[in-house]
């Protein structure tokens, strides 16, 4: 068992509430299984330190087990859902402690596919538009610019 060194070390708080959704050791299965060479806190640390790092998996210090052991079990653990479990269980939590429903949820409003009440824009007129202005051959929109000594639309050219 390594030490706690670093900041994204699993606190035992932290590692109570998370442990319990993910999967069982293979060893306690039906099907059977070697016991876990590492612990999996050392596992869940590992992971840690390489999203609060932003380093590469094969770049863990020593003290980690080694990269292809926590990737099996990263791998694992994202196909039977627990990473999905943590999230959702983490996001019910925050959102009670900020006092709104454990459930998200969202609408979406499209302005151009819902239909307006009969009440609204009644009692006002729209803001009339500018005519779009009148487009020159020889104007900054038309992309090309005019040629040396010719007039400009806002008077004579150079002299």
């Amino acid at each position: 068992m390594r030490r706690r060194r670093y900041p994204s070390d699993t606190t035992d708080a932290e590692l109570s509430v998370i442990e319990p959704l993910f999967p069982p050791p293979a060893c306690t299965r039906p099907a059977g299984g070697g016991p876990e060479k590492h612990p999996r806190r050392e596992i869940i640390d590992a992971l840690r330190y390489v999203v609060s790092e932003g380093c590469r998996l094969r770049a863990l210090p020593a003290d980690f087990p080694p990269h292809q052991t926590v990737y099996g079990f990263f791998r694992r653990w994202i196909k039977s859902g627990a990473w999905h479990r943590i999230r959702d269980r983490s996001r019910r939590e925050v959102r009670c402690q900020m006092g709104t429903s454990p459930n998200a949820v969202a609408t979406v409003l499209d302005s151009q596919s819902v239909e307006a009440s009969d009440t609204v824009g009644k009692h006002r007129t729209p803001h009339p538009r500018p005519p779009p202005a009148a487009r020159t051959p020889n104007s900054p929109s038309s992309g090309r610019t005019p040629p040396t000594g010719a007039r400009s639309p806002s008077g004579p050219g150079p002299s």
